[in-house]
């Protein structure tokens, strides 16, 4: 759609770069006039997110992203930096961040999905497919962001594994085929620094029974060579691995 004359300056704050103006469209269609958001874009204070992406050129990308997650009830905050804790070079299924969200959260399944959208409609982050079983990723700059609102990476990939914990009744070989957690419950284990659990898994014969049945026998290295990597050398059971 044509904007508005009032929506100049905000484009010129944008330096009409594809991710700021969806930004701060998004927030513009929620109800805040255009003049708002060009007076914030002016005073956005960057100087705590700066220091780590100076190497970014384009300030106002980074203020557009501040503007869009201020606008954010601060429990919608918390949630959208919780993605962090998922992989930034692929899509996440939603039953994924729904696990994550119900235990650091309490929210149901339904509101969980009202989250996502809402995240989408602020261009926060990108939904593809239909609800139950959408995809969600983030702008390669947006999880960049998402580094100076969580300040322990370790716990929160702890609080990933306790939340699949409550999905596996009879140990990790029990857990959900959610389309993430067989695939990258190596990953969480070692940022978690969890060496005796990952180690566990990789030697557990269930565990490889369910990545077999579930079409994953070529990424059973990888979870041979993350258990390797995190168990000291003169662990007994490292010559197993």
């Amino acid at each position: 759609d044509e904007l508005p004359d009032e929506a100049a300056p905000v484009l010129e704050h944008c330096g009409r770069l594809p991710l700021a103006l969806s930004l701060c469209g998004a927030l513009a269609r929620e109800g805040m006039p255009w003049s708002d958001l060009a007076e914030a874009l002016a005073e956005a204070d960057l100087e705590y997110v700066e220091h780590d992406l100076e190497h970014y050129p384009h300030r106002n990308v980074l203020a557009a992203i501040q503007l869009s997650v201020d606008a954010l009830a601060p429990e919608e905050a918390q949630r959208f930096a919780e993605l962090r804790v998922f992989p930034p070079d692929e899509t996440v299924p939603e039953a994924a961040v729904l696990t994550l969200w119900a235990h650091t959260g309490g929210l149901s399944e339904p509101h969980g999905r009202k989250l996502l959208t809402t995240l989408e409609r602020r261009a926060l982050v990108r939904l593809d497919g239909v609800a139950p079983d959408r995809h969600l990723s983030l702008h390669d700059l947006v999880y960049d962001y998402t580094a100076r609102m969580i300040t322990d990476e370790r716990a929160l990939h702890g609080q990933l594994l306790q939340a699949y914990r409550k999905q596996c009744a009879d140990g990790w070989a029990s857990g959900p085929d959610d389309g993430h957690f067989l695939q990258h419950l190596r990953d969480h284990l070692k940022a978690a620094g969890q060496a005796g659990e990952l180690r566990g898994l990789a030697l557990d014969l269930r565990w490889l029974e369910v990545k077999a049945e579930a079409g994953l026998v070529f990424d059973l290295p990888n979870d041979f060579a993350a258990a390797r990597e995190a168990v000291p050398a003169d662990d007994p059971w490292a010559r197993n691995l």
